[in-house]
């Protein structure tokens, strides 16, 4: 059974890279991130012991949880639960929360190295290990359910097909973002049981999406506070596959454009990487970088945020911000799955701060909060559970 469950994962991961690399580059990013090989002995060893010692030790100290997180992505939605019914599993930095708020955790920090053992030297005796002790710390008994920040990376990927054919768990993705039209990345999702998503329009991204099988929550968290608007603008980045990326530099090259229009002009601007790029870089294109996280953003004061085709616009939008779209002059990036406030042209970047500054004069900007992510949460769970 688990050399089936991991064969499936290998395939299933293979495909993710493939989408987000392309089949040529595929076998260079495996052999670059490839471990020593004593390394590789070390750690089954430690872990054989490791689990051995699990299989005493472990009372089934979740057998009353309703809800297991896998990581705390999710920490509003968490946070609004009864800390009775929550646990996290994760590693340090989910720990740190866990602790600060009173919650039950259990380390599984082991995963992704297994994981990779078996990916790199075919040693698939410590991943089915892994697997299957995580599978006794969450099957113990009743109904649960089981919540994921993704499906198709090492982790989750890991988790929803060890526990999406089990009758006790509720394998749940919560989307942390929104699905690009012509991106060949297999969407998060898709080997789940049930999905939570951002809009309704992501129901035709995965396949046999309906109304007993997902949900849409919303953004995943709150904004309680209401900001006013002040005059900085966020370059957001689109991340891609680094300096190699043609359409990555093509990005760059065009934020360096809206950066110098709006010299002069009174407004502040920042360029905003996403979590995959290289800062050190990013800091030497543009001379001020932000890193603040959007939370801590959103919530300081309503702002302007440029960008192609990322959710930040989405989200900033959602909260009162202003968001602006680039139109580039090919199809090189993929589009968006909704409106903006604005929209420009590549070739009308000249344009923009008369655009924008004409938005502002006619439109009140301003955030009103609405209903919190902690109801929204129990709304979606209730439905899936009939």
């Amino acid at each position: 059974m688990k050399k089936d469950i991991v064969k499936i994962v290998l395939k299933s991961y293979k495909e993710y890279l493939k989408g987000l690399y392309g089949s040529s580059k595929v076998s260079t990013f495996k052999e670059n991130a490839k471990m020593p090989i004593y390394s590789v002995y070390i750690f089954e060893l430690f872990f054989n012991i490791y689990a051995f010692f699990q299989g005493f030790l472990f009372k089934g100290s979740i057998r009353k949880k309703k809800y297991i997180f896998v990581n705390s992505r999710f920490e509003d939605i968490i946070c609004n639960l009864n800390k009775e019914d929550v646990v996290v599993m994760g590693g340090g930095k989910d720990l740190l929360f866990c602790v600060k708020n009173k919650i039950k955790f259990v380390w599984i920090g082991y995963l992704v190295k297994a994981f990779n053992i078996y990916y790199y030297y075919g040693r698939d005796g410590v991943y089915i290990k892994a697997l299957t002790l995580i599978e006794k710390k969450v099957t113990i008994s009743d109904h649960k359910s089981l919540l994921l920040w993704e499906d198709t990376l090492k982790v989750g990927l890991s988790f929803a097909n060890l526990f999406n054919k089990n009758k006790l768990v509720d394998v749940i993705c919560i989307q942390h973002g929104l699905f690009f039209l012509g991106s060949k990345v297999r969407p998060a999702g898709i080997n789940s049981n049930y999905n939570f998503f951002i809009k309704d329009s992501q129901k035709k991204f995965i396949n046999n999406s309906n109304s007993r099988n997902s949900c849409v929550i919303g953004l995943p968290y709150d904004i309680t506070e209401r900001p006013l608007f002040n005059k900085n603008i966020y370059l957001v980045g689109i991340g891609g596959l680094g300096t190699d990326d043609p359409i990555y530099l093509y990005s760059l090259w065009v934020y360096s454009k809206i950066y110098g229009e709006f010299i002069g002009s009174g407004y502040k601007v920042f360029y905003r990487p996403h979590p995959t790029e290289n800062v050190n870089f990013c800091k030497f294109c543009f001379p001020d970088i932000n890193i603040v996280p959007k939370k801590d953003l959103f919530t300081s004061s309503l702002s302007v945020y440029i960008g192609f085709n990322s959710t930040l616009l989405y989200e900033a939008m959602c909260f009162g911000n202003i968001s602006i779209r680039i139109n580039p002059v090919e199809d090189s990036i993929n589009i968006n799955d909704f409106n903006t406030n604005l929209t420009i042209d590549e070739k009308d970047i000249k344009h923009i701060v008369n655009k924008l500054n004409k938005y502002i004069k006619n439109n009140d900007i301003t955030y009103s909060y609405e209903e919190n992510i902690g109801n929204r949460f129990v709304k979606c769970i209730n439905l899936c559970r009939g």
